[in-house]
């Protein structure tokens, strides 16, 4: 589930932003980082809390009864997303270092602007996800290697509705003895057919 939600984002962000293939990435791995110009995100999943679970039963095929019941639980995730954006779209001196520029906190700024998008929410709902809320973008540009990187950083979390089912075995009718004694204690023992 964990992987499943961090996939989704980094496919929501690279949409959202109209990023390049490959440039959002997970966070904490050994990815080649490209020109001194070329934007970069990063997603790392730094939580992710259960609120509430709920259990429902459910007809595997509610045209054929026999087939089984589903026992479902749904469990909302609400989960913290550490975004970082890396360079983007600055100038480059004639050997392709990156002049100074904050257009990493441009891009952190503009994206909780454009989710709110008709277009982006219907793409959030596509994924499953619902946007909950986000922290102000922060500026980490710095010095790298003796040149300039433009940074930033927000964090943003999302709900999602973990759904996980299981066919439990039923049964439509079981057969039921009862047992009566007479006055004279003689036992008579009914069978029935019982529907359940």
């Amino acid at each position: 589930m964990i992987d499943s939600l961090a996939t989704d984002v980094r496919s929501l962000i690279e949409q959202v932003m109209g990023m390049p293939p490959n440039s959002v990435r997970p966070a904490n791995q050994a990815f080649p980082a490209g020109g001194q110009t070329d934007k970069l995100v990063t997603v790392f999943l730094t939580s992710c809390d259960d609120l509430s679970i709920d259990t429902t039963y459910e007809l595997v095929n509610p045209a054929d009864p026999t087939q089984g019941t589903n026992e479902v639980t749904q469990v909302p995730k609400q989960f913290l997303c550490s975004v970082n954006f890396y360079r983007g779209t600055v100038a480059a001196d004639p050997e392709g270092i990156a002049e100074y520029g904050a257009s990493a906190m441009d891009q952190a700024s503009r994206f909780i602007q454009l989710l709110q998008f008709s277009v982006n929410i219907d793409l959030m709902t596509s994924l499953g996800l619902a946007f909950v809320t986000s922290s102000k973008p922060r500026d980490l540009s710095a010095l790298v290697d003796a040149t300039w990187e433009s940074r930033a950083q927000i964090d943003v979390t999302f709900m999602a509705i973990n759904r996980e089912a299981a066919v439990i075995t039923t049964l439509e009718s079981a057969e039921v003895d009862v047992s009566v004694q007479g006055p004279g204690g003689t036992v008579h023992t009914i069978t029935a057919e019982v529907s359940l």
